[in-house]
């Protein structure tokens, strides 16, 4: 069977990828380069080790996540019972099932913890950054470039905060990337099994199709100059999507239907996300200060990149970033996360760009300096922050009680994972609709603290240049619903448990007013 490497050979490619007879920005053979590495090294543990479970004081995708998988694996439910009001029509999930079984079987062993569930999400992301060293390698970037690339795809907030949050989308970001790998070494049925099983884990690992569609544009001359082999690939790479289709369809047979299947994927497109595109509300929504020296970086990146003419050396530097800017409108997933999937694209930019002005070397250091002082100052805000300690104290303080329900936020499910649990912020009118008689109210009012960026939130709310800013609106939400229990039931505080920043978490023993 002739593959694509062998009849491609004797053929000069488009462009060569990332030509190795430039002189290398570190001397490797210095007796001291071993110790530079073990220094990044050493940097990069050190950071993850100090915002375990801090790093993000709140994200209801967190245990969004982890419940569905806990659901599935330890009371057989396979459906989303903490994102629900009664509204709902049919919260039976289509995805997941591979990502639930694979951290349910580690979990059982490890625990049902937070700090567990993301050291899985941080084990995929640091598989990954492997993958693209061998990926950047195979395509002949240079070493320096694909080992500086390599460590600070671990430290880049993009891809930190997938590592240190509960969402699948580490696991699919791997089956993504895997997809391509083995493309690129001529395993096309495994490519297009991988591309499916990451489809499963999360619909944006379809993402993987993406980056091999870069690089067929990219060798398209190559290809085309041999139609047999081109089908035959094309060929092995079906039988390899079906395989993974079938893997997909055994999964979900018994709650799977195409009315469902599209409604699910349509619904998730807008999310009721002001902005609608991933892009922008990873750079513009809540934390957007925080990555405001990222968007300068790839900003400067594409100004050099363009003035010096860099796209005539090297087409696959641009090919795959505009094949997975374009594939924002394609997939049309407004959520922020969804950066993950083309962050390799604006990483391939910056290194490419600062190796080819020769300043990769100054460069790795100042991101080594940028990495120290962002996640540095992160650490300062939030290093009284214990979330284990916080919600030890919450179980224990809903404990004499175990029959009555709880009104909450979504954090509050670990405290709760077996209680007939109700966010405080799904449906304003849900709640009161319950007509509960008697609860546990729990008010977390740390989350909520009025930030610079919810205070601009909703100034441009209240003057009607956005709709639905998702933090201030979340906010009036809670204080809504707060007042409304301070109208209605008898407090009794239980516990005040310090949480972070000088706030509290405090527990309420609530009875309905007669």
């Amino acid at each position: 069977m002739i593959k694509i490497s062998e009849f491609a050979k004797g053929i000069e490619p488009l462009q060569k990828i990332g030509s190795t007879k430039e002189k290398t920005a570190f001397n490797w053979a210095h007796p001291y380069s071993k110790y530079w590495l073990a220094a990044a090294a050493a940097l990069v543990a050190l950071i993850y080790f100090l915002l375990h479970t801090k790093y993000i004081i709140f994200d209801g995708d967190d245990p969004w996540s982890l419940s569905q998988a806990y659901n599935n694996i330890q009371l057989g439910l396979n459906k989303n019972t903490l994102f629900t009001t009664g509204n709902s029509i049919d919260d039976t999930l289509i995805f997941h099932k591979t990502y639930h079984y694979f951290e349910g079987f580690l979990l059982n062993i490890i625990g049902w913890t937070k700090g567990n569930a993301h050291l899985i999400s941080t084990a995929f992301i640091l598989l990954c950054s492997i993958l693209w060293f061998k990926i950047l390698r195979h395509l002949r970037f240079s070493f320096d470039l694909s080992l500086v690339l390599a460590f600070s795809m671990m430290l880049f907030p993009a891809f930190f905060g997938a590592a240190n949050i509960t969402r699948p989308d580490a696991m699919a970001f791997f089956f993504a990337t895997s997809t391509f790998l083995l493309f690129l070494k001529d395993r096309y049925i495994l490519a297009g099994i991988a591309l499916l099983v990451g489809f499963e884990i999360h619909v944006m690992g379809v993402m993987g199709a993406f980056y091999i569609l870069a690089y067929v544009i990219y060798n398209r001359r190559a290809y085309l100059r041999d139609y047999s082999g081109f089908f035959r690939m094309a060929g092995l790479f079906s039988l390899g999507t079906l395989i993974g289709l079938g893997y997909y369809m055994v999964l979900h047979q018994d709650v799977l239907s195409m009315e469902k299947f599209s409604a699910t994927l349509m619904s998730r497109r807008s999310m009721g996300f002001e902005f609608k595109n991933y892009i922008l509300t990873y750079f513009v929504q809540p934390l957007w200060y925080q990555h405001v020296w990222e968007f300068l970086l790839i900003v400067l990146s594409l100004v050099f990149y363009f003035k010096n003419r860099l796209y005539k050396q090297d087409s696959f530097v641009w090919i795959l970033l505009l094949v997975l800017f374009l594939s924002t409108f394609v997939t049309g997933r407004p959520n922020r996360n969804y950066i993950l999937y083309i962050y390799p694209a604006f990483l391939l930019l910056m290194f490419y760009t600062v190796e080819k002005m020769k300043w990769l070397r100054p460069f790795s250091m100042a991101l080594a300096g940028i990495f120290i002082l962002h996640y540095g100052t992160i650490y300062y805000q939030h290093h009284d922050y214990d979330f284990q300690e916080l919600i030890s104290e919450t179980r224990e303080s809903i404990s004499d009680k175990p029959e009555l329900p709880i009104v909450g936020m979504p954090d509050n499910w670990y405290a709760a994972m077996d209680r007939e649990l109700h966010l405080i912020y799904n449906s304003l009118d849900n709640i009161p609709e319950l007509g509960l008689q008697e609860l546990y109210l729990i008010r977390n009012d740390y989350i909520h603290s009025e930030s610079l960026s919810l205070r601009l939130e909703s100034k441009l709310m209240d003057f009607g240049i956005v709709k639905d800013p998702l933090l201030a609106k979340r906010r009036r939400h809670y204080y809504d619903l707060i007042q409304y229990f301070e109208d209605h039931y008898e407090y009794k505080l239980v516990k005040r448990i310090p949480a972070y920043g000088g706030d509290f978490v405090e527990v309420y023993h609530c009875v309905a007013k007669t």
